[in-house]
């Protein structure tokens, strides 16, 4: 037992040096990639969000939009990546949080000058879901009586036109 312990220790330091040696890319936001798009131009970035729109599918690629919070930016992924995407936000729906490995284009030559990423790896870290709207029955009974108002004042503005 103490063999085993004393060979599992220094196999374990090992592990860990390494492990804190290799760290993940820090996530940028739309706002950073703004501010320091001459610097980042080119660059590999990670950037995070939801799944906002509809996927749309071209030549090269299909189109997503990523809002992470407060902005949105356009990612090229590969067809084989959007079919990890379930779930796209809209009013019915809560769109897939993605996680996104791309290269960041300032001002990309192929699509028309704009500002957007190229993804190298896409991976959804937490799906998204439908969203049921309830009308609270004091607004329904609000909406029948203002139409019957509306139906009245109608009718009543008809008859006294044809008086």
């Amino acid at each position: 037992m103490i063999n085993y312990i004393k060979s599992f220790f220094p196999a374990l330091l090992i592990i860990l040096f390494l492990s804190s040696a290799v760290k993940a890319a820090p996530t940028v936001s739309v706002r950073e990639l703004y501010a320091n798009s001459k610097t980042l131009d080119g660059q590999e970035v990670v950037f995070e969000g939801e799944v906002i729109g509809e996927v749309i599918q071209r030549s090269e690629g299909c189109w997503i939009n990523v809002h992470d919070g407060t902005e949105a930016i356009g990612v090229l992924i590969r067809p084989q990546d959007a079919g990890l995407i379930e779930f796209t936000g809209s009013y019915t729906c809560r769109g897939d949080i993605v996680r996104v490995n791309a290269v960041f284009n300032r001002a990309c030559d192929t699509h028309t000058g704009s500002m957007d990423l190229h993804a190298k790896d896409l991976e959804r870290i937490k799906a998204g879901r439908k969203i049921e709207h309830f009308v609270s029955p004091k607004k329904k009974n609000a909406a029948v009586v203002v139409l019957l108002a509306a139906l009245i004042t109608g009718f009543l503005a008809l008859y006294r036109k044809n008086e």
